[in-house]
């Protein structure tokens, strides 16, 4: 075993059941989406075949009808003949490959149906163990008990933002608001607060992460 299968199988042994789960489903969606590229050069080739068939079969026909000329005309001067025989014998052959490729098509259609089928499901068993990934992660766990303590912080600023604007006399207008030096107390309780935050770049690793996961099953959340 050389050094690179002894890293990799490491890196194997210290994969997680689900992260293991999700590579298996990851791999049987490549390999069912290869095998529909596959079906659709295959469906092209057999297209492909069944029309070059019947452009040489249309010649045959038409070298056909000079073969029946060219052995009236021997058989009338007493020369052997033979080539309707031939013309024949090519034209069936060329018909025989287009009824070969038109069944091909047929065929590699009803397979095409049911492997767009089969990878459909696959790519929602990949969704699927991406999510028991998430679920299971320590990094989602850790962003759950971030939100508890960001939750009670919230809730602490807001009990203390609503204890000083009781205990301030009013003010009554946005001049007096400015001159006071606590404009940002002003609307601290409005209903569109939120729509004035800027994205948020964890949700944004977070949806990486997550989409990462659908591709590579060692995929982790890095959040400084």
């Amino acid at each position: 075993m050389g050094k690179t299968d002894r890293i990799r199988q490491v890196v194997d042994n210290t994969r997680s059941p689900e992260r293991e789960a999700l590579r298996s489903a990851i791999a049987n969606h490549a390999k069912l989406r290869a095998a529909i590229d596959e079906n659709v050069a295959a469906q092209r080739r057999a297209e492909d075949a069944k029309l070059d068939a019947i452009n040489a079969g249309e010649k045959a026909q038409k070298q056909l009808e000079e073969a029946k000329v060219a052995d009236a005309h021997a058989l009338a001067y007493g020369d052997p003949g033979g080539a309707v025989k031939a013309a024949r014998a090519a034209l069936q052959e060329h018909e025989d490959t287009v009824a070969a490729a038109r069944a091909a098509t047929s065929l590699l259609a009803d397979e095409a149906a049911d492997l767009v089928s089969r990878a459909d499901m696959a790519a929602s068993q990949v969704n699927a163990r991406a999510g028991a990934v998430v679920r299971a992660d320590g990094a989602t766990r850790r962003l759950i008990s971030e939100l508890r303590e960001a939750q009670l912080n919230y809730h602490h600023a807001r009990e203390a933002m609503r204890a000083l604007s009781f205990a301030l006399p009013p003010i009554q207008n946005a001049t007096a608001w400015a001159a006071s030096g606590l404009e940002e107390l002003r609307n601290w309780d409005a209903d569109n607060w939120e729509q004035n935050l800027p994205p948020s770049p964890i949700a944004a690793k977070v949806r990486q992460w997550i989409e990462a996961l659908r591709q590579d099953p060692d995929a982790r959340l890095e959040i400084e």
